[in-house]
């Protein structure tokens, strides 16, 4: 420890500098908070600070729906953290999802196609704007896999 006036070294018990007579004021610890885990209850999901549902540092996301596949759920990112939510519209033609902030503001809307092989879904702002198309693989047998295109035609994996 020193003394913050003179930079002199000091001991712990010390209450005034030797060489310049100041107060040492000794900075206290804040007490830890002590966690108490529950066996029965499932972990909750923190949010994550700051990061919105589109930033380009993650590298995937995880959506977890709550009601079978109707469009309800969580997104999170690659650390399990709650980013967004999804909300399906129900009286909507073409299936829309609205992908949410965690404050409740649409950052984009999800439009399936009715009529498509591959099952092609339009990623678009809530202005309406063609971010990108969605196009599911047609031969995976274990996981789904998807490819985004842009509206250039460009094909991302």
């Amino acid at each position: 420890m020193n003394c913050p006036n003179c930079g002199d070294p000091t001991s712990p018990d010390q209450k005034f500098c030797e060489k310049c007579g100041s107060e040492i004021r000794s900075v206290k610890k804040p007490p830890e908070k002590k966690q108490e885990i529950s066996l029965t209850s499932a972990p909750k999901q923190t949010p994550s600070d700051g990061a919105s549902l589109f930033d380009l540092s993650r590298n995937y996301y995880i959506i977890k729906e709550k009601m079978w596949d109707m469009g309800y759920g969580d997104i999170m990112d690659e650390e399990g953290k709650l980013i967004g939510k999804m909300h399906r519209i129900l009286l909507s033609i073409r299936r829309r999802v609205e992908l949410q902030e965690l404050d409740g503001t649409v950052a984009a809307t999800i439009h399936s196609k009715i009529v498509s092989a591959r099952g092609a879904q339009d990623l678009k702002t809530p202005d309406g704007e063609l971010i990108a198309r969605i196009k599911k693989k047609i031969l995976t047998f274990f996981k789904n896999k998807f490819y985004l295109e842009d509206p250039n035609k460009q094909y991302k994996k």
